[in-house]
């Protein structure tokens, strides 16, 4: 996956705040995408379809 920088800052700073990796994080927001649910993604960070 490429990520601009600005948007990979964003990404580290929400796991940190949260206390997980990166990793983790994007694999929470996979889990949430699979049950229907974006209640995980903030602005700019949202599920795009396609």
């Amino acid at each position: 996956m490429e990520l601009d920088r600005e948007t990979a800052e964003r990404l580290e700073a929400r796991a940190k705040a949260r206390g997980v990796s990166v990793a983790r994080l994007l694999a929470e927001f996979a889990q949430d995408e699979r049950s229907g649910s974006e209640a995980g993604l903030a602005p700019p960070l949202k599920v795009v379809r396609g």
